[in-house]
């Protein structure tokens, strides 16, 4: 009996389950940020309306509001936001093992998904969202014949892929927030402003800046550090193109490579679900 390909089993009904498994853990990841930016934002816009409407007195609240956001989104957003994205980062490695054949990641001490918590998040997935589009996760057509090549050239797909949508995400957050200080400026020069205006403004202007460095310093660092291993991936791909030293590439180094996408994926800083919807089907 022959052995099944990549490309049949990424496709396999569990395969499928397993996707939809993550994607619905990773929406709800992102969803938890785009709450955390809400609440920046919210606050900077409440300030405005402030200077706006010369309504020196909502300082107080203004500055109740941005302590009060602050306190959810260290206390509550992140910790919920890094529980999804630990889940879903370890179910998208069983499909990984299972789709490459690679060994469980036994020595990081990470539990395997169970098939029932894999089907109850599939079910909810499949109600809600299309998953047809999970099919061929990986394009089939590039995959090379060679295991270990096939392999290794998912594994650089996964880096290629999420270096662009960062750099493209952190691109977007650049020029935004760089629209929103001046428009910002813009209307408090307009409306004549005074010190407890200027105030309120830096206040809440402080809170989105906080969050918007910390974001674009984190995609930053993410970016680096998956250049790094597309580096790696890419120099035992060429290793292993070469049928002489092919062998010198073994299963260990795949699992590391492995290792480090896995760490990837737990602790890197989700984008936006639209924003990845959207560069995805491009």
């Amino acid at each position: 009996m022959s052995r099944m390909t990549i490309q049949e089993k990424q496709n396999l009904p569990e395969s499928i389950a397993k996707l939809a498994a993550q994607r619905n853990l990773y929406r709800s990841a992102k969803k938890m940020r785009n709450v955390d930016i809400l609440l920046a934002l919210g606050s900077a816009l409440l300030s405005v309306v402030g200077v706006i409407i010369k309504a020196d007195e909502l300082s107080h609240v203004v500055n109740f509001v941005i302590v009060a956001t602050w306190f959810v989104s260290q206390c509550i957003i992140k910790d919920n936001e890094h529980r999804l994205k630990t889940e879903a980062a370890t179910i998208q490695e069983y499909f990984d093992c299972t789709v490459l054949d690679l060994p469980w990641a036994d020595h990081k001490n990470i539990r395997r998904p169970t098939h029932d918590r894999i089907n109850q998040l599939e079910s909810i997935e499949r109600e809600r969202h299309e998953t047809n589009r999970l099919i061929d996760w990986y394009p089939p057509r590039e995959i090379p014949n060679d295991p270990i090549l096939a392999t290794l050239h998912c594994q650089k797909l996964n880096c290629w892929w999420d270096v662009v949508l960062r750099e493209k995400w952190n691109t977007t957050l650049k020029w935004l927030f760089g629209i929103i200080f001046l428009i910002g400026v813009g209307l408090a020069v307009q409306s004549g402003i005074t010190v407890a205006s200027l105030t309120l403004l830096a206040v809440s202007a402080l809170r989105v800046l906080a969050w918007a460095i910390g974001e674009i310093k984190a995609q930053n660092s993410t970016i680096c550090r998956t250049k790094t291993l597309h580096d790696t991936v890419t120099r035992l791909e060429e290793a292993a193109s070469n049928v002489s030293s092919r062998r010198t590439v073994c299963l260990s180094h795949l699992r590391n490579i492995q290792d480090e996408i896995l760490d990837h994926r737990r602790s890197n800083p989700p984008v936006p679900d639209r924003f990845y919807s959207w560069y995805k089907n491009k």
